[in-house]
């Protein structure tokens, strides 16, 4: 799915959420609820639109760095 489909879905799915629980818990009459509910959907819908979204990733791997083995000390002469 989209970024912007997903940023909808879960703009809808706050403002069910919010909806519900508002007229469900308080006594605030339907259409403040559902006020409320509209607004909360559309800030979380316009935050997750406005959200920085990570750079695509390459379709080619990284390069990899090999490094050589350093060539082995030389022994100690003991006089």
């Amino acid at each position: 799915m989209s970024t912007r489909r997903n940023a909808v879905l879960a703009g809808l799915a706050t403002g069910c959420l919010v909806f519900a629980c508002l007229a469900a818990a308080t006594s605030l009459p339907i259409l403040d609820s559902l006020l409320l509910s509209v607004v909360g959907g559309g800030a979380v819908l316009l935050a997750v639109t406005w959200w920085p979204q990570a750079p695509p990733r390459s379709a080619e791997p990284a390069p990899v760095a090999v490094v050589a083995p350093s060539p082995p000390a030389p022994a100690l002469r003991l006089l």
